[in-house]
C-alpha cells in the first residue's frame, strides 16, 4: 500500500482532517525516489486543512527534513500545487532550528503570500477574461470539503505586511 492510499484510509476511516508538510512530502519522495507531485495529487485534497513549509538539509545522497533553511524553490511549487489542488487552506512556515533574523523568516512568510496572491489574481483574471464561460465559478468545479472536517476561510487577507 502507498504512504498516499494509507494516510487517505486513515483520514477516511477516522473522519479526521490532514496537515500537508510539503516538505516532508519532497523529502520523503526524494529519499525514496518517488515523485512528490504524484504524491499531492494522490492525497485526499478535501481533507487537507493546513499545509506546512520548512527548509531541510540536503546531504547530496539523502535529505533530512531539519526546518532549518530557507524553502527550496522544488518545495514553493509543491506547494503551488497543494494549494491550488486544496482550494486554499492555510499555510504554517517551520523554522524550527538555526533560526535567522525575524526579517528572513518573515520574508519566508510573505513569498508564501505572495505565491498565494499571484495564484488567485490569476484565477481572477481568467474569471474577467472569459465572460463566456463560468466553469471557474462553478461550485462543482471546487474541492468538495465534508461538512464534518473544520476549514479555515478559504480567502483571507494576509495580515502581515
Amino acid at each position: 500500500m502507498s504512504e498516499w492510499d494509507f494516510v487517505t484510509q486513515m483520514a477516511e476511516e477516522s473522519d479526521c482532517g490532514l496537515m500537508l508538510d510539503v516538505n516532508n512530502v519532497y523529502v520523503s519522495c526524494f529519499n525514496n525516489d518517488l515523485d512528490p507531485e504524484d504524491f499531492i495529487r494522490s492525497l485526499p485534497h478535501e481533507r487537507i486543512v493546513q499545509l506546512h513549509l520548512a527548509g531541510h538539509t540536503d546531504c547530496g545522497t539523502h535529505i533530512i527534513d531539519t526546518h532549518d533553511n530557507f524553502v527550496v524553490d522544488k518545495v514553493w511549487e509543491l506547494y503551488q500545487l497543494a494549494h491550488k489542488l486544496t482550494g486554499g487552506v492555510s499555510t504554517l512556515l517551520e523554522w524550527d532550528a538555526q533560526i535567522p533574523d525575524f526579517d528572513v523568516v518573515h520574508g519566508e512568510v510573505l513569498k508564501a503570500r505572495d505565491l498565494i496572491y499571484n495564484e488567485s489574481e490569476t484565477l481572477k483574471t481568467k474569471i474577467r477574461v472569459n465572460t463566456n464561460s463560468t466553469a471557474s465559478e462553478d461550485p462543482a468545479q471546487r474541492p468538495q470539503r465534508s461538512a464534518t472536517i473544520p476549514q479555515p476561510a478559504i480567502f483571507v487577507a494576509a495580515e502581515v505586511e
